[in-house]
């Protein structure tokens, strides 16, 4: 279905960010000692309808390779809480706003638990990008 653009704004307008939560954070490190790391982070979204409100769950998962091998993995899933005045919405609207507007907000909090946790680890802390391009 193509999303209808006038419609689809009008939702986002509507749309504000209520909480955000943390469900699950697991991070596995295999050795300190980490070269010339390449980071990757794949997303997964889940949306659950609930009257004025609905949640979007998405779970990410870095992973830091280090020549062939990966030395550390995080996976971190948040619950993110909005409430929207248009009640009315297809599901494809929650579905599309998940992918875009759901991805920007909880980038910011998963950039914090990264770092955070990098440097709890005892390895450098990673840094990702302010603004996430790749996703």
């Amino acid at each position: 279905m193509e999303i209808p653009k006038e419609e689809y704004d009008e939702f986002v307008v509507n749309t504000f960010l209520n909480n955000v939560y943390l469900l699950q954070l697991n991070s596995e490190l295999k050795t300190r000692e980490i070269k010339s790391p390449a980071v990757s982070v794949e997303l997964k979204e889940e949306v659950k309808l609930s009257g004025d409100r609905f949640y979007v769950q998405i779970t990410m998962v870095l992973r830091v390779r280090s020549g062939k091998k990966i030395p550390l993995k995080m996976k971190v899933t948040y619950e993110l809480e909005y409430i929207t005045s248009v009640t009315d919405a297809p599901f494809e609207f929650y579905e599309e706003y998940a992918k875009t507007s759901s991805r920007l907000h909880i980038w910011p909090y998963f950039r914090e638990i990264v770092s955070n946790t990098t440097l709890k680890m005892g390895v450098p802390p990673l840094f990702l990008p302010v603004i996430p391009f790749n996703l």
